[in-house]
């Protein structure tokens, strides 16, 4: 197909030129290893501050995940066209990539804490936008559209969250550990999406209230987080305040 080959064509055009800026900037050179104690697995998960922040990305992006596949699945279920599905999933696209510019000015104007909440509310919001019929395309879309808004906010705040609860010598542990429970729990989301689609009887609605009653945790999180001001602790042992 045409078509299909030729988004790979524009996808390596745009890789090579990315490729030569790359190449063209005059990076600086690489600074030595930090020194330092590097914490434990065990010592990192047993701050609340790092359990919140790695726990918001791997909640905002598994069921962002999560729906993005189950959705296809439902609207073919009720009758709606494959074209029409590849339509709104490139909607979702749009909304996950597009508010990225705006992201940072947000997190600086309301902080991490407040711009996930956010973050959480408007995927919250797209989500319910499912009610408004299992066979409407509309309905389809403008949730995803909103979960992608939402997730572009959420889980880029809970990224610069993460950092803030290292030191600099304990980066790389913290990526791997960070990447692993991601990425696990989304495939985990994505692989059993159309399963429980199908379990809980092709029912989307079920479908939709048990994905809102996910985020529902990550909101109830987030305001305990506020409300107790968990993220505010002080400077980890070793680092200047």
């Amino acid at each position: 197909d045409v078509e299909f080959a030729g988004s790979y064509l524009l996808a390596l055009i745009y890789h090579l030129i990315l490729m030569s800026l790359a190449f063209a900037i005059d990076w600086p050179p690489p600074a030595g290893p930090p020194q330092g104690k590097v914490r434990s697995v065990r010592e990192m998960f047993g701050s609340l501050p790092f359990v919140y922040s790695v726990g918001m990305q791997v909640l905002t992006f598994s069921s962002m995940a999560g729906l993005m596949v189950a959705s296809p699945v439902a609207m073919q279920h009720n009758g709606i066209s494959f074209i029409s599905s590849t339509t709104a999933i490139q909607g979702h696209l749009l909304g996950m990539f597009a508010p990225a510019p705006l992201t940072p000015l947000i997190v600086g104007s309301v902080g991490e804490v407040t711009t996930v909440l956010l973050g959480l509310m408007v995927m919250t919001g797209g989500a319910a936008m499912n009610f408004a019929g299992d066979k409407i395309f509309a309905s389809y879309v403008s949730s995803l559209l909103f979960v992608g808004i939402g997730w572009s906010w959420a889980y880029v705040a809970s990224t610069g969250l993460t950092l803030k609860q290292i030191q600099p010598q304990e980066k790389f542990k913290m990526m791997a550990i960070n990447d692993c429970a991601i990425f696990t729990m989304v495939a985990v989301c994505m692989a059993s999406a159309g399963s429980y689609f199908v379990g809980v009887g092709s029912n989307w609605y079920y479908f939709t209230a048990t994905y809102i009653s996910f985020l529902g945790l990550g909101l109830l999180a987030t305001l305990f987080a506020m409300a107790t001001g968990l993220m505010s602790p002080p400077a980890p042992p070793g680092v200047d305040t």
